[in-house]
């Protein structure tokens, strides 16, 4: 629970279900809705450290709110803005830099979202720009595999397990595990070279959840 879609979650959950908001929220309802979703008590919690961003330090671990927000989570009637909130903000972004850099396969696409999701639209990309460089001299399947091997690499041996005051053998212990998870992944997802949508597929057949289907949950 760090992101600006996050918070924009919980906004759209309190607007939607107001009264079910409270019974999860009870006495804390109305202090963390002030403001909106840019400028409120939500986001100051970010920036609470020394005026800097605490990212996952931040509102996470404020146990009343952790608790409310697993059991928003866990009923079944925000689902449908769960799925909406996903779509919107990491698969469409995803889809299009699909598009963009012209790849073809399902498992480049899916590994692309996962990395939205963590780092948002803007660091996958980063990281697939990279990864154009260690791909120069290749072309077709050949080059999307190269750049999604690279970022998908960089992308496991991130966060927080691999900062530099974590142990070292936690250190070693992960990269060796992140190393044999991405080595399966690939295997597996490039093995079979399976097509994601034609490229030319129209973004406006792609499934939406509406605030009505919300409703009929």
């Amino acid at each position: 629970m760090a992101a600006a879609s996050d918070i924009k979650f919980l906004f759209e959950a309190w607007r939607l279900y107001p009264t079910l908001f409270r019974e999860l929220f009870g006495k804390h309802s109305d202090e963390i809705m002030q403001g909106s979703p840019s400028k409120g008590w939500l986001r100051e919690q970010q920036f609470k450290r020394n005026g800097k961003w605490v990212n996952d330090h931040g509102l996470i671990t404020i146990k009343w709110l952790r608790q409310g927000i697993a059991r928003l989570l866990a009923d079944r009637r925000f689902y449908g803005i769960q799925l909406q909130f996903w779509v919107d903000d990491k698969v469409a972004p995803s889809l299009k830099t699909f598009r963009e850099h012209g790849f073809e396969l399902e498992f480049t696409l899916a590994a692309m979202c996962g990395m939205a999701n963590s780092m948002g639209p803007r660091g996958m990309s980063r990281l697939l720009a990279k990864g154009k460089k260690h791909a120069s001299g290749k072309s077709g399947l050949d080059r999307e595999i190269a750049i999604i091997r690279y970022a998908c690499d960089k992308y496991a041996h991130s966060g927080g397990t691999f900062r530099k005051s974590e142990p070292e053998n936690k250190r070693e212990k992960a990269s060796k595990q992140a190393t044999a998870v991405i080595k399966h992944g690939l295997r597996q997802g490039t093995g079979a070279k399976r097509r994601a949508a034609p490229r030319d597929a129209n973004p406006a057949h792609e499934p939406r959840v509406s605030a009505a289907t919300v409703q009929e949950i």
